[in-house]
């Protein structure tokens, strides 16, 4: 059920075919090889319900060889190589973090990023706290606040990408047109077949390329409108729970997208070290 795509109200054929004419074993297509037709039929779960249950599936819990449940697997990432962290612990069981490159490959590739559990645990739980407090003390200022930092510097690049995906579908219209041009001069006899093909061979280059580009401009922009609205369905989220005084996979999940973990930092006698919070949907506050 959790990997039928059905249940979102689409239809998937060809996930099976034959070896070949004279072998008739079945065997599984790859999944980019799937004829999806989406929106056939009403939808039984919603897009986003479907997300969070597949992101619970990443990050399903870990128990440890000494039985402890990890409730951070797969939500750490060292600040440096960009991996996650694993669970590790004492000879009394005190649980810590390091980083997986460090513990597989050595000090050369990575540092420990060494992050015992508890202290993970406690800060965790207070910026979770201080987030659900915000919302709930004044939902729409909390979310002008968060919009006004993820759009800090965006207004500008929005306009231009905006203007450069107008520029971009302008000269893809164009290139159409210069395609039958080019045929029209060939048919007429104005073209030689070899400089028809020069010319058609540099059109096609420059069409595939602003394809491809005003595909990638249209996707940031669209993800920029999506990272608007995400933070409206964050506060949805958050406004579900009362005040939370423990922390647990479920709130994990929902709320919380990644842990960037750095490493401790020795200065004047004092240790540091930065551990950033990314929530769903609305990045770090």
């Amino acid at each position: 059920m959790l990997n039928n795509r059905t249940y979102l109200g689409h239809c998937v054929n060809g996930k099976r075919t034959v070896l070949s004419f004279k072998n008739k074993r079945v065997v599984r297509k790859a999944e980019d090889e799937w004829i999806v037709v989406e929106n056939v039929f009403p939808p039984l779960v919603t897009e986003q319900l479907w997300n969070d249950a597949h992101e619970r599936l990443k990050t399903r819990k870990h128990e440890s060889t000494t039985g402890f449940v990890n409730l951070f697997a797969g939500l750490l990432k060292c600040d440096h190589c960009g991996k996650g962290l694993g669970l590790s612990n004492t000879k009394d069981h005190s649980n810590y973090y390091v980083c997986n490159t460090y513990k597989k490959k050595g000090p050369t590739k990575c540092t420990s990023h060494y992050l015992p559990y508890d202290d993970l645990y406690g800060l965790v739980l207070t910026e979770v706290q201080r987030a659900l407090v915000a919302v709930k003390a004044n939902r729409e200022a909390f979310i002008q606040s968060v919009q006004a930092k993820l759009n800090a510097g965006d207004e500008s690049r929005r306009k231009a990408l905006e203007m450069e995906r107008d520029e971009l579908a302008a000269r893809v219209a164009d290139l159409s047109k210069k395609y039958r041009q080019l045929y029209d001069d060939r048919y007429k006899g104005i073209l030689s077949d070899r400089m028809f093909m020069e010319l058609f061979a540099e059109c096609e280059s420059e069409r595939i390329s602003a394809e491809e580009r005003l595909e990638a401009v249209q996707q940031t922009l669209t993800e920029q409108e999506e990272t608007r609205e995400g933070v409206e369905l964050f506060a949805d989220i958050a406004e579900q729970y009362d005040d939370i005084t423990e922390l647990d996979r479920e709130i994990l999940n929902r709320l919380i997208a990644k842990i960037v973990v750095g490493d401790r930092i020795r200065e004047n006698g004092r240790s540091t070290q930065k551990v950033t919070v990314y929530y769903n949907f609305i990045g770090n506050l």
